[in-house]
């Protein structure tokens, strides 16, 4: 099992997965403040992130890491240049990337996958007879 240090309160503590980089009392700690501000945010449409994390004493670095992971959204102009779009920069609601760079991508990738087409002259089928003999080299022709 790996040991890390907790990146929130950096106290060692193992994990089965790998791959969580908070304690179990931190995460508890996280989801607890994330049902805190998302039902706060669901009565109050329109708060700003700083109004947000002051009101329900959380870090606006938690508000956003939330808003990155898609599991938080605010309202149009509530983010206002908060979060922008990781390849064109662009101010963003929520996520990493907006809407444009998002469908360039998934374009890109299907562009990446698809099979490369043949050009040039098409190869056309022998016609049965003398060519599919099976011939041997370095003999004559008796």
């Amino acid at each position: 099992m790996p040991v890390l240090n907790c990146r929130k309160c950096n106290k060692i503590f193992s994990t089965l997965a790998g791959f969580n980089t908070v304690c179990p009392e931190c995460r508890k700690k996280d989801e607890e403040d994330f049902k805190r501000v998302k039902s706060f945010v669901w009565d109050h449409p329109g708060v700003t992130v700083d109004e947000a994390a002051e009101i329900c004493n959380v870090s606006p670095k938690d508000i956003k890491e939330w808003l990155r992971e898609e599991r938080l959204s605010l309202a149009d102009g509530s983010v206002a240049d908060f979060l922008t779009c990781d390849r064109c920069g662009k101010p963003i609601l929520k996520g990493r990337f907006c809407e444009k760079c998002k469908a360039d991508m998934v374009t890109d990738l299907k562009h990446a996958t698809e099979k490369p087409k043949m050009s040039g002259a098409l190869v056309t089928p022998r016609e049965p007879g003398e060519d599919e003999k099976m011939r041997f080299l370095g003999r004559e022709k008796r």
